[in-house]
């Protein structure tokens, strides 16, 4: 996870006027979010976490072997094709038109975003690691929201959490991939808003 990424979170929050906030991350964003809840603990009131990865799940293995052929790909130079098929094993084979729907121009910046993808992202959230030591200081409420159609991984990775963590709240939205906020934004927003409701900042 980039070093740099959650002072710079804590600095924009500061410069902002921000004492205290609700944080929601998605995928590898959810990975930051969670090590922002560690590292700056007094700025994070709740921590709504989409379909977050612990990569020391059983079916992790699963998706290494998956990604190995991708990988092989990737470093042959066929970049476009690597990223096409990353996404697809992580997002579902629509996942161009599914993208295409909610975000404009959405799915051509993440094939501009694969070097970024493969290069920094992937490798550093591989790298980070998340356990029963750092889950005993999380003390804020946290969402975990996952959708049914997504790989074991996060399922699995969302009943790890749950048997670590103080305070989470488990919730699952039918009919949802890991593009839960694209193919179902007005559902995945109203379980993150009554999340919030449940947990309000302070006036």
């Amino acid at each position: 996870m980039p070093s740099h990424a959650r002072p710079l979170i804590a600095a924009l929050l500061g410069a902002l006027g921000i004492s205290k906030a609700h944080v929601v991350g998605h995928s590898y964003g959810a990975q930051i979010a969670l090590q922002l809840g560690l590292d700056a603990s007094e700025v994070v009131h709740t921590l709504a976490l989409f379909e977050l990865a612990i990569y020391s799940v059983p079916s992790m293995q699963q998706v290494a072997d998956a990604f190995g052929p991708i990988a092989e790909q990737y470093m042959s130079g066929d970049r476009l094709g690597a990223g096409r098929a990353w996404l697809a094993l992580v997002d579902g084979p629509d996942w161009r038109e599914e993208i295409g729907r909610t975000v404009p121009s959405g799915p051509e910046q993440a094939e501009k975003d694969i070097t970024t993808a493969f290069e920094c992202d992937l490798p550093a959230s591989v790298e980070w690691h998340f356990g029963p030591e750092e889950a005993a200081q999380i003390h804020q409420p946290v969402l975990y929201l996952l959708g049914t159609e997504s790989p074991p991984l996060f399922a699995e990775s969302q009943e790890l959490l749950g048997s670590w963590l103080a305070r989470i709240e488990a919730d699952v939205l039918p009919g949802a991939n890991h593009l839960m906020q694209m193919r179902h934004p007005t559902e995945a927003a109203a379980r993150l808003v009554a999340f919030l409701k449940r947990h309000p900042l302070a006036e």
